[in-house]
């Protein structure tokens, strides 16, 4: 017979890639795209608009998945589970899957090369945007949510920002997985907050901290935190969306997607948080 402990950790665990999955989805069609374009085509982006009615998840969420698959292979053992994402990660990227980022290109490539040093200095969002589901797994654990997160981060980007911007996103996850039914988002993310020692990453959190908590609206509190791919801008930016609209998750993400820029990697970072919440 399955607890209701492991069945509420199947639930967390299965609501951050789907959420990842949802937010990458939703907003894949408005990547690269500014606000002013993105109200002019969608209008409002909370439904699937890339073909039809159709959604396409990118390589954000298969990255997710894969590294999902990694720690269940080798849930005990990171150089193992290392080595699971690094193959699996290669065999993905012969498959020539579109949008992959440059950072991920260029380790794929070493990885084939049989480097054992395959992540490149990039501080883009490409390991945060994968790394929601690793607090999930690890959410009671946080020797080995550090030193998995940390691992699995630098199989591609090894610049300290885009590392510790990873750890934040999994930290969140874990403390959105961990936290009871109603937890206020503001908790979950004072708690995480507290592992970013990055001091650039960790200032603009604030600043999304201070612009949620000043109800600021998106258009302003994009302007302010930026929504690039840079690992910066994305975690501050969904960190506002998270802070500013949580408690509505379908709005938090339509309202992320409609600031555009890495409208995709965005969403699936926030998603992945709003996933993991108890509702």
């Amino acid at each position: 017979m399955v607890s209701s402990e492991s069945s509420t950790l199947t639930d967390r665990l299965a609501g951050t890639l789907l959420g990842t999955a949802l937010g990458d989805a939703l907003g894949l069609p408005a990547e690269g795209m500014t606000s002013r374009a993105v109200a002019r085509r969608f209008g409002r982006v909370d439904r699937f608009r890339l073909l039809g009615r159709t959604g396409f998840v990118s390589d954000d969420t298969e990255q997710a998945a894969l590294v999902a698959q990694a720690l269940a292979r080798h849930p005990d053992d990171v150089d193992l589970c290392v080595r699971a994402f690094r193959r699996s990660l290669l065999g993905w990227f012969c498959r020539l899957p579109w949008g992959v980022g440059m950072a991920t290109i260029r380790s794929c490539v070493r990885i084939a090369f049989g480097l054992h040093t395959s992540g490149v200095r990039s501080a883009g969002d490409g390991a945060a945007m994968r790394a929601a589901i690793v607090g999930a797994f690890f959410h009671d654990r946080p020797v080995e949510r550090a030193a998995f997160g940390r691992a699995l981060a630098e199989v591609t980007h090894r610049d300290g920002r885009a590392v510790r911007g990873a750890l934040f996103v999994a930290e969140l996850a874990a403390c959105c997985a961990r936290s009871p039914t109603g937890t206020a988002p503001m908790v979950c993310h004072a708690e995480a907050r507290g592992i970013v020692m990055q001091a650039e990453l960790g200032r603009a959190i604030d600043r999304a901290r201070e612009l949620a908590l000043a109800r600021s609206g998106t258009a302003e509190a994009a302007m302010a935190c930026g929504t690039s791919g840079y690992v910066v801008h994305a975690g501050s930016f969904a960190s506002f969306c998270f802070l500013r609209y949580g408690n509505e998750p379908l709005r938090a993400l339509t309202e992320a997607i409609s600031a555009g820029g890495d409208s995709d990697t965005i969403g699936a970072i926030l998603g992945g948080w709003l996933g993991a919440v108890a509702r």
